[in-house]
């Protein structure tokens, strides 16, 4: 679990002038995730910096349950020990979840994610294949379809987008010298994917992920 503080400076010490800062600290090792686990070594992890739980003012998460549960969540447990630190959700990691389900029910979208997880599949089932793609694919590589992180989605697409040329050549191999006709098959109807269509989406989820990142 990542560990991110933010604080705010009065001034009053040489170093810092009056600003709002925010720090990442460190990487916390877990074993359990329940929300009171979570909470207890988030509590020990601030104490060990020479911090009262008392003087925090806001707290933010994901939307995991364990971590914003109203009950028994993270955000519960700190604000019944310090009711001042108010717990704010995380716009960010809602609008990723509003975009994956919008990309859910628009046809075009399912149409076009449906290829380039039918890509990343053909590819990543053989090792074999997997060397014939890197043969041509030289910066790039095709990803999984995540439904929870937006920003993966145009990353799949920019392999393509700035390589499919190259991802043209690498079907074209695997259509010429595999054996297996569901492979063959498979490897011509991917290639039969237009460029322009690859742009328009890259080109639409850019200016979608970069409104994201603003929020």
């Amino acid at each position: 679990m990542p560990l991110s503080l933010k604080c705010v400076s009065d001034g009053t010490l040489p170093a810092l002038s009056a600003n709002i800062y925010e720090q990442f600290v460190k990487f916390i090792y877990l074993e359990r995730s329940t929300g009171e686990n979570l909470f207890f070594v988030l509590k020990q992890e601030i104490q060990s910096l020479g911090l009262n739980i008392i003087d925090i003012r806001g707290q933010g998460y994901d939307n995991g349950s364990n971590m914003k549960g109203k009950v028994s969540g993270v955000q519960a447990i700190l604000l019944k020990e310090n009711s001042r630190a108010f717990f704010t959700p995380c716009t960010c990691h809602n609008y990723n979840l509003l975009l994956g389900n919008i990309a859910k029910i628009c046809p075009e979208a399912i149409t076009f994610f449906g290829i380039l997880q039918r890509l990343f599949v053909l590819f990543s089932a053989s090792s074999k294949r997997w060397l014939v793609l890197l043969k041509y694919v030289k910066e790039l590589t095709v990803k999984p379809i995540c439904d929870t992180r937006w920003e993966c989605r145009i990353q799949s697409v920019k392999a393509v987008r700035f390589q499919i040329g190259e991802f043209y050549d690498a079907l074209f191999e695997v259509s010429e010298t595999s054996e297996n006709p569901e492979i063959k098959s498979e490897a011509d109807s991917l290639g039969n994917l237009r460029k322009f269509l690859v742009i328009f989406w890259y080109d639409l989820l850019f200016q979608v992920n970069f409104a994201s990142k603003e929020l």
